[in-house]
């Protein structure tokens, strides 16, 4: 008797096993590229000048961050965006990409106007850095009937602004 239970009741267990493992990878996913988000963001704040060079570390900081979750390279993208408003609105003062970037920015390009939050305003004469972090995942047999087949991203972004200067510009070269 007890085997027959067992027989009936053993395919659910491992569904269940499985469907709750597949619901952990999907959210440890989304949480480490929520919190890549806000610490690049952070990290970028605390400069007073960027330098080009700055931002190899910037984007080996932020897949340190994200740790297995890639969010440099093929499979993911880390992008950097500074928004100045100078008086006659914002615009995209400037914007750099992680190496091997496959995603765009939902921000917008550089000398455009942004398409920032709803409610988000930048103040006249200052600034704002907006990071994006995307990831592609390839979801399980459970989370792939929410996602879809095939690779699913994994979106999110953080808005800072910066602490001590406007970080409108960047010095090309290295740091000295």
């Amino acid at each position: 008797m007890a085997a027959t239970e067992f027989a009936l009741l053993a395919p659910l267990l491992i569904l269940l096993v499985l469907g709750t493992t597949d619901l952990t990878n999907y959210l440890r996913i989304r949480l480490q590229v929520d919190e890549t988000a806000a610490g690049v963001a952070n990290l970028v704040t605390q400069y007073s000048q960027l330098y080009a060079s700055d931002f190899t570390d910037i984007f080996n900081a932020a897949q340190l961050i994200a740790g297995s979750v890639a969010v440099t390279g093929s499979k993911g993208t880390t992008i950097v965006t500074c928004v100045v408003n100078s008086g006659a609105g914002p615009t995209i003062a400037w914007q750099q990409k992680s190496p091997g970037a496959t995603y765009g920015s939902r921000f917008g390009a550089v000398g455009a106007a942004p398409t920032l939050p709803d409610g988000y305003v930048v103040g006249s004469g200052e600034s704002l850095i907006a990071t994006e972090v995307a990831s592609a995942t390839t979801p399980w047999v459970w989370s792939a009937r929410l996602l879809g087949t095939g690779m699913a991203v994994m979106r999110s972004y953080a808005l800072f602004q910066p602490r001590g200067a406007l970080l409108s510009q960047i010095t090309s070269g290295t740091r000295p």
